[in-house]
């Protein structure tokens, strides 16, 4: 009996310890749809970031008296943010197209500390380089993008725990989409868009920026086509941002 019981302990740790594995498997399966490029830790851009982790601790530093703890820097939940690259009013919807627009356009890391705290980070041009000088703005952008140095840019409160967390908020069903990306910039969205494809096509756009950046109008889930007829009915006055 007692050897019956023992097993049976044995079977529910176990049971427990694979409950925890699950737990954990399906928390790293919300970033399915995101592509590995566009995950800090999985990306190319990692090694670079890690070079300038001093920089990015100063700038915590700011605002925080405490001291910081590297194991704090969320870089598996930092995604990256594509922007201006004004993929709603372009008229694509292929998902092809569109990633190779957004590969063309400038990006930043949006890095969490603690949830509590978001460093910015994005790839400049260092002072004295005139190459770029002589360059259309769409070929200064490319320019950037393979000889820029990552660097921050900006750092503040963080009005949620990251832009994973907050697509899943508010889409349950990301997880079904083949590819999601990040955007920032388009017109009628001031905040980070998320648009999820499905068989090679773009079919939604959620918006995961904090709830004081919604427009009249907007929603948080919309059809990408209702997004970008939202967008494209935008009226932007002279001197005003779009």
């Amino acid at each position: 009996m007692r050897e019956i019981v023992a097993r049976s302990i044995g079977i529910v740790g176990c049971l427990l310890m694979l409950g925890g594995g699950l737990s954990a498997f399906a928390y790293e399966d919300k970033r399915t749809p995101i592509a590995n490029e566009d995950i800090l830790s999985l990306s190319d851009d990692f090694e670079e970031v890690k070079e300038i982790e001093d920089e990015i601790v100063s700038w915590l530093r700011i605002c925080i008296a405490n001291p910081i703890k590297l194991s704090e820097i969320d870089y598996k939940n930092s995604v990256r943010i594509y922007y201006n690259a004004d993929i709603l009013e372009s008229g694509m919807v292929e998902q092809d197209e569109i990633l190779d627009r957004l590969h063309s356009s400038s990006y930043a890391w949006d890095i969490r500390y603690t949830d509590e705290y978001e460093v910015t980070v994005d790839r400049r041009v260092q002072p004295g380089d005139k190459t770029i000088e002589n360059l259309t703005p769409q070929e200064q952008i490319i320019y950037e993008n393979k000889y820029g140095r990552l660097e921050v840019s900006s750092m503040g409160e963080g009005k949620f725990k990251n832009y994973i967390e907050e697509l899943y908020k508010w889409c349950p069903e990301a997880g079904d989409y083949d590819r999601i990306v990040f955007m920032r910039g388009e017109r009628g969205f001031y905040d980070v868009l998320a648009v999820a494809f499905k068989d090679g096509k773009a079919e939604k756009t959620i918006f995961c920026g904090a709830a004081s950046f919604m427009q009249s109008g907007a929603r948080r889930v919309m059809d990408f086509e209702d997004a970008a007829a939202y967008a494209g009915a935008i009226v932007v006055e002279e001197g005003m941002c779009g």
